[in-house]
């Protein structure tokens, strides 16, 4: 049995397109006819967009060399003949561009926080417990930083008693 067998790695947060073998890496290898179906698939637009037209994973464009690559991290190697070692970001913000020059190599912190910036990330802040009691009068916080209720940390140690 060979340790041939590969499945598309996961790396840091999905947004790497190499293949995972058992053992090693191995890279994005694109012939010429994959060059051109790639192309194909793209619409350039006046704004300076290269829009992905083909298949999604609903947010990010997919491109399929015997397994699922994202389409602006390939379209960037062809560009720029190497594999970004980084997280891509969207500096026009559209995640179905795939123009190079609208993609910028940063780290996973940077990236998080511009999507933040942008309004495409949202903090939310939990007020009150699931049973919908304020945390401001009926809650604390324990020393691992998670919020207690304490109506409802009472109510489950009645049942537990019982």
């Amino acid at each position: 049995m060979t340790n041939e067998k590969s499945s598309p790695a996961r790396g840091l947060g999905g947004q790497t397109h190499a293949v995972m073998p058992r053992r090693g890496w191995r890279e994005l290898e694109m012939t010429d006819k994959d060059k051109i179906r790639a192309i194909a698939k793209i619409q350039f637009l006046e704004n300076g967009c290269w829009m992905w037209t083909s298949a999604t994973n609903g947010i990010y464009g997919k491109f399929w060399i015997g397994v699922p690559y994202y389409a602006h991290r390939v379209v960037f190697e062809m560009c720029n003949g190497y594999e970004p070692s980084l997280f891509l970001d969207h500096l026009c913000g559209n995640k179905l561009c795939v123009n190079p020059d609208h993609l910028e190599e940063v780290t996973y912190a940077v990236n998080n926080k511009r999507a933040y910036d942008r309004g495409e990330r949202v903090s939310i802040k939990r007020t009150e417990c699931k049973n919908g009691h304020e945390y401001s009068e009926h809650g604390y916080t324990d020393s691992r930083g998670k919020h207690v209720c304490r109506i409802c940390q009472m109510e489950r140690e009645r049942r537990r008693i019982r």
